[in-house]
């Protein structure tokens, strides 16, 4: 793995180099090719030129005493250029004068004096003049080596970027070594410091250049997270003693709360038992006390005596609703599928019967399923649907909505609206504790616990529940019963 790691860092190193190495040669040599091949035409063209000129010197007495053989001599000439393929003699009318080598082109279009590039070869063009009487043309026909040259140079070029490339190559191999040494001594400090936790493990600094200076910011860093870790120890060691003592007062926490149950267990026990007893005698003492002096009571001791069997039955169904709200804190939770709509129907037939002349609306939502606790949900129902018929019995013709809309965050909500009574929202605080109450008993009887028992089966559905509700504008009471 060391191994990989070092000869990557070399060969990306020595990639850098060796691809500016590469660029630098290839754009120089390229530079030069271009250069010297401009350089080699234009010699070529002016030697080439300079050659026609003495031609057609030399050839100006052979046309003007029209003498071919003389003008095939001085053609004769030109074997000493081997260069030159073709080359001849033309009179001002075009016709061929004398000529020298096998011109398979054949004569060029005469134009003005020069050289141009004609296919793959060099054609120069002189016209000869004697004191102003256009004698002829020469014209000379050179093969254009270019292309031989260009490939000469390319095989030069290259054999010296190769050449470059590896001496290259051999050089940044020794000099990278300098180089890259540090960085894996720097390397193989943090891979054992990975392996070994230990922070006081420090690299060696061997130069006082760039690399020297990264070694020492390694170190730095080594002796900053040495302090970090032992401050981490030492804050893990006061979690470990803060969580120790935190459990302990969870522990005695817990066995309060146990014994608080059990206590109100026994309360539970006691008013269940010690308490109903005494208000059951009192209640059926008082129904024989009035039976046996039906006739001897007066007006006055009787209100008095139906006053006292009213608060004893009063005091007996608030011991049934405090019993019932301490069952609702220790009964399990078992969800299962249940319809609210079937619910609310139960709770308004039994409001019915018990009051069967009131005129009153009712509007349930169907499709209203979900899953919770069958027996808890469905004391909610009956208490919200209790409270909308108990809040609506002075109107002449009641309404209740029982029905699902969504809350603020997309989550199902049901909801039970009337048009009752209403309350003041500046006490909806103080809704859902127990035996707060806006109304006196003897405007709307009632023991004050109903919604606090409510409140208390949404709690443990992990739901919520909240009301909207005016001064004789009736009342909305919303609820959700948490994650389905």
């Amino acid at each position: 793995m060391d191994g990989d790691r070092k000869r990557s860092i070399r060969h990306q190193l020595n990639r850098v180099v060796l691809v500016a190495t590469f660029l630098a040669l290839t754009l120089a040599g390229i530079a030069m090719v271009i250069f010297d091949l401009r350089s080699y035409q234009e010699t070529w063209e002016k030697d080439l030129q300079t050659q026609a000129d003495l031609l057609g010197l030399a050839t100006a007495p052979a046309l003007s005493f029209n003498d071919p053989k003389t003008a095939r001599e001085n053609l004769a000439l030109l074997k000493a250029r081997p260069n030159i393929g073709a080359a001849g003699i033309l009179t001002p009318d075009g016709r061929v004068f004398a000529s020298y080598g096998e011109d398979a082109e054949g004569p060029p279009k005469i134009g003005a004096d020069g050289v141009r590039v004609i296919g793959q070869d060099l054609v120069a063009v002189k016209h000869i003049y004697n004191e102003g009487e256009h004698l002829g043309t020469v014209y000379l026909r050179a093969h254009h080596e270019r292309l031989a040259r260009l490939q000469q140079y390319l095989t030069v070029l290259c054999l010296v970027i190769a050449g470059s490339l590896a001496l290259a190559l051999l050089v940044s191999n020794r000099l990278l070594a300098l180089v890259t040494r540090p960085l894996l001594q720097v390397s193989q400090v943090a891979r054992r410091i990975t392996a070994t936790r230990d922070y006081d493990l420090r690299a060696s600094r061997t130069s006082n250049d760039e690399v020297g200076e990264v070694v020492d910011a390694f170190n730095d860093m080594l002796a900053e997270l040495a302090r970090r870790a032992q401050a981490l120890e030492e804050v893990h060691q006061q979690t470990l003693a803060l969580n120790a003592d935190l459990e302990e007062r969870v522990r005695k926490r817990t066995e309060e709360l146990q014994a608080a149950n059990r206590e109100l267990e026994a309360f539970s026990y006691s008013a269940s038992h010690d308490l109903r007893a005494p208000l059951q005698t009192i209640d059926s003492f008082s129904n024989l006390l009035e039976r046996s002096l039906k006739d001897k009571l007066d007006d006055r001791s009787r209100h008095y005596l139906h006053r006292v069997q009213i608060n004893a039955r009063v005091m007996s169904h608030l011991i049934d609703a405090l019993l019932g709200l301490a069952h609702v804190s220790r009964a399990s939770l078992e969800r299962s599928s249940i319809d609210l709509g079937e619910m609310a129907d139960a709770a308004v037939e039994r409001c019915r019967e018990q009051e069967p002349e009131r005129d009153a609306v009712i509007d349930i939502a169907p499709g209203m399923t979900t899953r919770a606790d069958p027996a808890l949900v469905k004391q909610v129902m009956q208490n919200l649907v209790g409270n909308a018929w108990k809040f609506t019995s002075r109107l002449p013709q009641a309404r209740i909505t029982v029905g699902r809309a969504p809350d603020s965050d997309g989550q199902p909500a049901y909801f039970v609206r009337d048009n009752g009574a209403g309350f003041d929202m500046a006490y909806a605080d103080r809704l859902f504790n127990a035996f707060q109450r806006f109304h006196t008993p003897a405007e709307f009887p009632g023991t004050g616990v109903g919604l606090a028992t409510v409140h208390k089966i949404v709690t443990r559905h992990d739901g919520r529940i909240w009301a909207e509700s005016a001064p004789g504008q009736g009342a909305t009471f919303f609820f959700t019963l948490g994650p389905q």
